[in-house]
């Protein structure tokens, strides 16, 4: 049996979608899950211990990284997902390191994370001619890391994981990532394929999209459904 892949993951994001894949590949990977909220609850020893114990660590946290920078990474796979600031700099995936003009530009807020990943993996595609191939493969998987995380929900976790494991040597198969529109109509009913096209009147609901849709999509389908009850009851009431 080929041997597990171990992955710390800390993570501001907090939905069912993350366990569950985590739970799926686990034939494959270990993944231990640190919420980044609970990081203050760590000894540095004890954090440090379980980022020597992973061959690949990766790290979405907003803001001040706090005890992260007190912590060494070495030559440990390090993935920054989204912010971490100083921490980026430090970010690697087997021969590729983040360049120091692309580690400036990394920022605490998701929201144009797409787009920062668009552009890295343009400037990462011009300097290829120069790259050796090693290190030009080495970053596109790290950027492909990202898009994985950027897009969200089980299909690009699990996914993200299978990645992972295949960089590191393991023979498993993973699936391209799923992109999703960075804005469009979505109904819970209809999911993105919603049309608006009729003439009744309408209620826009702006939530996010992307890495943050699960933990809007409940709040969103309770109201949609607060607001279909309340127009049959006053529909009702005109018979």
């Amino acid at each position: 049996m080929n041997k597990q892949i171990k992955i710390l993951l800390i993570s501001t994001i907090v939905n069912k979608s993350l366990k569950e894949a985590i739970r799926s590949v686990s034939d494959f990977c270990e993944v231990k899950l640190i919420y980044s909220h609970e990081l203050r609850s760590f000894e540095k020893k004890e954090l440090q211990n379980l980022v020597d114990w992973a061959d690949v660590v990766l790290v979405d946290f907003r803001g001040d990284p706090g005890i992260l920078n007190e912590i060494k990474f070495g030559e440990k796979d390090f993935i920054a997902l989204v912010g971490g600031g100083s921490l980026v700099t430090k970010a690697k995936l087997g021969k590729f390191r983040i360049p120091a003009k692309v580690a400036s530009s990394f920022i605490s807020d998701p929201a144009s994370l797409k787009k920062r990943i668009e552009n890295i993996q343009k400037a990462i595609e011009t300097a290829g001619k120069i790259l050796p191939f090693g290190v030009l493969k080495d970053a596109r998987n790290y950027i492909k890391t990202l898009r994985y995380w950027a897009n969200g929900g089980y299909e690009n976790y699990r996914n993200m994981f299978l990645h992972l494991c295949r960089v590191k040597g393991l023979d498993v198969e993973a699936k391209d990532p799923l992109e999703f529109p960075d804005f469009g109509f979505y109904h819970p009913l209809y999911g993105f394929d919603y049309k608006p096209i009729d003439k009744k009147p309408k209620i826009g609901i702006v939530f996010y999209g992307g890495m943050h849709f699960e933990q809007c999509q409940k709040t969103l389908t309770e109201m949609v459904n607060w607001f279909r009850k309340r127009r049959f009851e006053y529909s009702s009431s005109l018979q």
